[in-house]
């Protein structure tokens, strides 16, 4: 008797597990204009990398050896920002402070390259592998911004976001950069945030053709092939005489 609710339920959250993680990470980053710093923002930061890291894993079907192997780099990596809490400044800990920071880029690379496998190896696409792939699209976002925050950690003149309100070097996600990375994942090129040094500027020109072959190829095909697939629950009705 019980175990027919929990298959339906089981299939439930299989339905909406790509949905609910595009909402966290769309949460995530609005939260970083509102909480661009402190415990709870980070607290916040490491829940969405968990979800991120159980939901792309589990979409490939990878086992416990890799898992467990990930969820290592995800320790080291929340202790790693939890120490940046409270110590800034001193050399060690911007050290301690850029060994999380590339565990957490190693996280959302994984977790990009899962999706992005789940996405082209699903044999009838369905909404949730739709938001699978704007997950996708959405972490290559937060995965650059990383970048750019770990660059401008080793070097100040990386960006000219010095003075600029809203910036803090505290912060696990700059929202100055965030908002750069989207802008120029998306190709908008306001020019209010540059690119000062070479590196970063290559970075910057790679994420955006990243941004455009992403929206011109991936989702437009998988889009097509969702729109083409013949819906199994809209059958005709027989006609009647």
């Amino acid at each position: 008797m019980t175990r027919a609710p929990q298959w339906m339920f089981g299939r439930w959250i299989e339905r909406v597990r790509f949905l609910q993680l595009a909402v966290f990470v769309v949460v995530l980053i609005l939260a970083t204009a509102v909480f661009p710093h402190g415990l709870l923002m980070r607290a916040f930061l490491t829940l969405v990398f968990l979800n991120t890291l159980f939901v792309t894993l589990s979409a490939v079907g990878h086992g416990p050896k890799v898992r467990g192997a990930c969820l290592i780099v995800w320790v080291i990596a929340t202790l790693c920002m939890a120490w940046g809490e409270f110590h800034v400044g001193e050399r060690f800990d911007r050290m301690v402070a850029f060994a999380g920071q590339s565990a957490y880029l190693f996280l959302i690379m994984t977790g990009v390259v899962a999706t992005f496998r789940y996405v082209i190896t699903t044999r009838r696409p369905s909404l949730d592998t739709i938001f699978a792939a704007v997950v996708a699209y959405l972490l290559i976002g937060v995965g650059f911004t990383l970048l750019y925050t770990m660059l401008l950690g080793l070097d100040a003149r990386s960006f000219n976001v010095a003075d600029r309100p809203g910036f803090d070097e505290r912060a696990a996600l700059p929202s100055p950069l965030l908002y750069f990375s989207f802008v120029t994942i998306a190709t908008l090129g306001y020019g209010d945030i540059t690119p000062q040094l070479p590196l970063p500027q290559i970075l910057a020109a790679l994420e955006a053709v990243i941004g455009q072959f992403y929206i011109a190829i991936v989702i437009a095909w998988l889009v097509s092939r969702y729109a083409m697939e013949p819906n199994p629950d809209s059958k005709r009705a027989p006609a009647q005489d």
